[in-house]
């Protein structure tokens, strides 16, 4: 070991830091603001950050369709949808439709 090197000094570099964001939003209705990686799925931050366990993790590709919510009423797959991009946005996930929207749907 190098002179006056520590094996604290001597860490692994796992890449460059990853940046945090706060974001919030609209979630079935109730403000949500907390901090997002740069680039984090708004699938994880949904369930890991807002406690939205409704919304599901599949393929993490946009192809199984587990964890589709509303943005703004538009269809979106969670997965593919970064967290910041939420950001001012109403999303609302199936927890948070009500019986008249799901016989009308």
């Amino acid at each position: 070991m190098a002179k006056g090197l520590t094996v604290r000094d001597l860490s692994f570099d796992y890449g460059p830091k990853r940046a945090l964001d706060r974001v919030s939003f609209a979630l079935n209705g109730a403000e949500v603001s907390a901090s997002a990686y740069a680039g984090e799925r708004l699938s994880a931050f949904l369930r890991e950050k807002a406690g939205a366990r409704d919304v599901k993790v599949g393929c993490d590709a946009g192809d199984c369709g587990a964890c589709t919510v509303l943005v703004d009423g538009e269809i979106v797959c969670a997965c593919l949808m970064p967290a910041q991009q939420a950001e001012g946005r109403a999303v609302e996930t199936l927890a948070g439709l009500n019986a008249d929207a799901l016989t009308t749907a």
